[in-house]
């Protein structure tokens, strides 16, 4: 993944049984997060902040969206449910899709 852009939000995925969870990620100028394992995960408070919520988010097993299709982990035609983001943004959950 490139430098994300500041405000965007990015969609990440890895496997889970037979289907796929799904998070969010958003980078501010000095801080970036992520719900993943039933907690929020903030770094904050330096401008390479982003860097080290991308690892550790990586570091979970998660693709960006656009990576994940083309490394055909999931199916080029798989799109998160808008529904569950917009209930779940923000919050420490992740989104189980089948």
């Amino acid at each position: 993944m490139n430098t994300p852009k500041v405000g965007k939000i990015y969609i990440f995925v890895r496997k889970h049984g037979d289907g796929f969870e799904h998070t969010e990620f958003v980078r501010d100028e000095d801080s970036a997060g992520f719900a993943a394992d039933g907690s929020y995960h903030v770094h904050e408070n330096h401008p390479g902040a982003w860097r080290d919520a991308l690892a550790a988010l990586v570091g979970l097993g998660f693709l960006e969206l656009s990576e994940a299709k083309a490394s055909g982990l999931v199916p080029s035609s798989w799109e998160p449910s808008r529904e569950t983001l917009v209930l779940k943004h923000g919050q420490a959950a992740i989104a189980r899709e089948a």
